[in-house]
């Protein structure tokens, strides 16, 4: 049930979810409602649905979903749409499989109509793969091959750009070990063509470099003062690496001089003196080390094409210029598949972006970057390391699925946070990632997010979790991610978002430091809904003397704190301090069936976060419908983002049929605080069942709890540390229920 906060405001009171703002002096003059034509968008496993709703001025309509594969004869339910600005009902059917058809069913229940209205139309979702290249192969070669030669594979060419020069749709170029120092650009007539793509191939130890080779030994540096050594160098230059770490960019030789930004070791490029300046964290000389200057600024432009495969290349050391850096731009281009590259050292693995970049895919990459995570943060913000492993900025229907991404700043970007515009990375799916060692946001979603999805990720060593800051439409969903060892907050609520967001079945589990809270919210916000989450922390675990903006409905969530400072703090919110979960209960504002359980977890060091054997965290949740009521294993949903003997993060994620895939975990890391603070192993705590929940604020006319709610009993050269994480992201497995 939706709880309703009054609150002081120019409207009198809060709408329950999904419904209008009203004045209670408001002239009706439509209160029935009428649904127009539906639209559906797939990607491979959900089905973007927007639904027009005209009328319904009194605002007590509700707009039901459910679905069906094409051929079944029963109609199973999804979770409701919500209404956004418009006249519209939004939302999405969610874990399906791919390549199937399915029927969808929109429901517009109001009692001022005679009936409800119901409207069906059927969309298959997309293959789970490219189409296999069946036309012409050419062959590329950097030590044989010549740019001359015809490409075939006793006369190959020399660059992948003379081959990308050549190819066509349903052509496979073929590339042989070696390193090839160049940009390769895919453009004009060289893309491929619907269900015809056109494959780059990388044999094992192909590699794309953008570095400059003529400063790779250090021994061609001359010493200066105060430990900096110079070289040669011309152009620009904004990533610059020391055998594997990062050094950072400096604006100036004085503040190189006089480490400004804290930080001993950098380098300054001097374009008007034709040098590069660098100094090691130690003052020694760059001899003996391998110095990787960027020259170049991306290592795949994918520019205004369609259906181009990127296959299994290393792709480093790129970022001669601001706002470079980058392994592969998809810029323009729709159709695109970017995988199983192993992409490091520079700011950006993959971004997809422009208005025409469209059901793009990225998979089964890993991006990974140095030196950022251990840089203080005010160093980073607002300069050239500001980056994101992975960005989708563009148009609709891309997805981020099953990539690593380790050391960069943020994690996956999506949206954009200067532009509230739809058309911005609408549809767009982000699950099964793994995300380590970012220096602010993990998950970063920004602007209008309509339909955007985001679950079972794995988050590890983070600054914050996921960044809701803001959310302008909606709906967002988050699902059953797991944020282990986040630093400041496992969800940021900045910059007062009031669009949909729709956060479900998530485990958080703070470091060791006594600020890591779940959330705080900085300033007013609204339209925000908690269901079945674990919320770990210190201090307060929510903190908040902010008046909401608009609805919010927190509940039947497990909040947990360990005091850390020595006081007996629980939550704050509304600038009320509450002690307990039942002096929270008693206040009717939130969490009215909520838990205060120490959570207990099979194994969190090695990854797996799922409840011990009889822990007060099983059967316990509520039912979600098109979110959970699939994959309940015993009487009822458990809390955080695993099923015991069921569902749950796993580090290959494949889609079976049903959808989820079995249990596998985050795992913890003792450098930056992963699991020491709330949540390892132990016996489980005591709490209220949900059957203590209390007394709710009574529901709107209509209102069935705002989320379709209803109560029952879901690279190689990496370090030692990401190594060990994936290893418990293996190793955990399914467990029957004991």
């Amino acid at each position: 049930m939706l709880h309703l906060h009054r609150v002081p405001s120019q409207f009198g009171f809060f709408a329950a979810a999904g419904l209008v703002l009203l004045s209670s002096s408001a002239a009706r003059a439509a209160d029935s409602s009428t649904l127009g034509a539906i639209t559906l968008r797939p990607t491979i496993a959900s089905v973007g649905v927007t639904a027009p709703v005209q009328g319904d001025d009194n605002g007590n309509a509700t707009v039901a979903l459910s679905f069906r594969k094409t051929g079944d004869a029963a109609f199973l339910p999804g979770h409701r749409l919500m209404k956004v600005t418009g006249s519209r009902a939004i939302g999405s059917v969610l874990f399906l499989e791919p390549a199937t058809g399915y029927d969808v069913k929109v429901t517009l229940n109001d009692p001022d109509n005679a009936a409800p209205i119901e409207q069906t139309s059927t969309v298959t979702t997309r293959a789970d793969a490219p189409a296999v290249a069946a036309g012409a192969s050419l062959y590329v070669n950097a030590a044989t091959g010549k740019d001359t030669n015809d490409g075939s594979q006793g006369a190959p060419l020399a660059t992948i750009q003379a081959a990308a020069n050549k190819a066509g749709p349903g052509m496979t170029v073929h590339v042989a070990p070696g390193v090839y120092r160049e940009t390769v650009t895919i453009e004009e007539s060289h893309g491929g063509a619907q269900g015809q793509p056109v494959w780059f191939i990388a044999e094992p130890g192909a590699i794309l470099d953008g570095s400059d080779a003529a400063l790779e030994d250090g021994s061609v540096f001359t010493a200066e003062s105060g430990g900096i050594y110079s070289a040669p160098f011309t152009g620009e230059c904004r990533y610059a690496a020391v055998d594997d770490l990062r050094l950072y960019d400096y604006q100036s030789l004085a503040d190189l001089q006089s480490a400004a930004a804290g930080l001993a070791g950098g380098f300054f490029v001097d374009s008007g003196a034709g040098k590069i300046y660098i100094k090691l964290e130690d003052g020694s000389s760059p001899a003996g080390h391998k110095i990787h200057v960027a020259a170049k600024t991306v290592g795949f432009l994918i520019d205004t094409v369609t259906d181009v495969v990127i296959e299994g290349f290393e792709i480093r050391y790129y970022g001669s210029a601001e706002y470079s850096g980058v392994g592969v731009d998809v810029r323009d281009s729709s159709r695109c598949w970017v995988r199983k590259n192993t992409i490091h050292h520079m700011n950006e693995g993959v971004r997809v972006r422009r208005e025409t970049a469209a059901d793009n895919v990225i998979e089964d990459n890993s991006m990974r970057d140095t030196s950022v995570w251990t840089w203080p943060w005010a160093a980073v913000k607002a300069h050239t390391p500001e980056a994101s492993s992975f960005s989708v900025t563009g148009a609709g229907g891309n997805i981020v699925r099953r990539n690593h991404s380790q050391g960069t700043f943020n994690g996956i970007y999506v949206g954009d946070f200067s532009d509230s515009s739809e058309t911005i990375a609408p549809d767009t799916d982000i699950y099964d990632n793994i995300l380590s060692e970012h220096g602010d946001d993990a998950l970063e979603p920004e602007g209008a997010c309509v339909n955007v999805r985001f679950w079972r990720n794995v988050i590890r060593g983070v600054y914050n979790g996921l960044s809701l800051s803001p959310i302008v439409v909606g709906p967002l969903f988050a699902v059953r991610n797991v944020i282990d060892g986040y630093k400041e907050h496992a969800l940021k609520i900045n910059n007062g978002p009031t669009g949909w967001m729709l956060v479900y079945h998530n485990t958080s589990v703070p470091s060791a430091l006594v600020e890591a809270q779940a959330f705080a919210p900085s300033e007013p916000f609204s339209s925000f809904i908690t269901r079945n989450n674990i919320w770990a922390g210190h201090r307060y675990v929510i903190e908040s003397s902010i008046t909401p903006a608009g609805p919010v409905d927190i509940d039947w969530d497990d909040l947990y704190t360990d005091s850390a400072d020595g006081e007996p703090r629980f939550v704050k919110w509304l600038d009320v301090r509450y002690k307990t979960l039942d002096e929270l209960k008693a206040s009717n504002t939130i969490e009215q069936h909520g838990f205060n359980i120490q959570p207990a977890y099979e194994n969190a060091a090695a990854g797996d976060f799922t409840p011990v054997a009889g822990s007060g965290l099983l059967d316990v949740g509520t039912i979600i419908e098109g979110v959970n009521d699939r994959f309940i294993v015993g009487a009822g949903p458990d809390l955080g983002a695993f099923e015991r003997g069921g569902v749950g993060p796993t580090s290959d994620a494949g889609q079976p049929e049903g959808g989820f895939s079995g249990s596998g975990g985050s795992g913890g890391n003792p450098a930056t605080g992963g699991s020491a603070g709330v949540g390892g192993s132990g016996t489980a705590g005591s709490g209220a069942s949900a059957a203590d929940g209390g007394t709710a604020a009574p529901a709107a006319a209509g209102d069935d709890g705002g989320c379709g709610c209803r109560t029952a009993q879901e690279e190689g050269k990496n370090t030692l540390a990401w190594l060990l994480f994936a290893a418990g992201l293996v190793a955990a497995r399914r467990r029957r229920r004991a």
